[in-house]
């Protein structure tokens, strides 16, 4: 008799595992819309959630004509609130 084929092994989290940043960009007080980079690349316009790594990121905002960005720490499992003001 043959040996049951090995399963092929699914995908697994990273062993230093991920975390959510949750990104607002206001102005005056109010969501304005904004591109949203994470560590460089493009990931979609504020407001948005946005799945990474563990570790240090850095998050800039593109909207109404400025730029701001702010480092942020992710830990496992952990959702992070990053709100950016853009000056009025």
């Amino acid at each position: 008799s043959r040996a049951a084929p090995t399963p092929t092994p699914t995908a697994s989290p990273s062993p230093t595992g991920s975390g959510a940043l949750n990104i607002v960009v206001r102005q005056g007080g109010r969501s304005v819309p904004a591109s949203v980079y994470v560590d460089g690349r493009l990931v979609g316009q504020a407001p948005l959630q946005h799945i990474t790594t563990v570790g240090s990121h850095e998050v800039e905002a593109n909207g109404l004509g400025r730029t701001i960005k702010r480092s942020v720490e992710v830990a496992p499992n952990a959702s992070v609130r990053v709100a950016i003001d853009l000056p009025d």
